[in-house]
């Protein structure tokens, strides 16, 4: 699993692992305890072009992005998007 550093959220870190286009395991480190648990849940071995296209919209309290934003910009940055 790969760590990066996020920007202005809750999650101060990400881990991911990707494989043939599936996110197959992410940790979000730093935030909510039980929203990271229901995030890794939800998110395991989901299409990552899926990922990006219903959650890079998402905002949290106006700052322009959110935990699923920077998952997303991760997402983009790994896969050339």
């Amino acid at each position: 699993m790969e760590i990066y550093k996020t920007n202005g959220v809750c999650a101060k870190e990400i881990g991911v692992e990707i494989e043939d286009g599936i996110l197959r395991k992410v940790k979000f480190f730093g935030c909510c305890d039980g929203d990271s648990k229901a995030f890794e849940i939800l998110l395991k071995d989901m299409k990552i072009d899926k990922i990006i296209n219903d959650l890079y919209h998402i905002e949290c309290r106006e700052r322009g992005t959110s935990c699923m934003r920077e998952l997303c910009k991760i997402l983009m940055q790994l896969t050339g998007r």
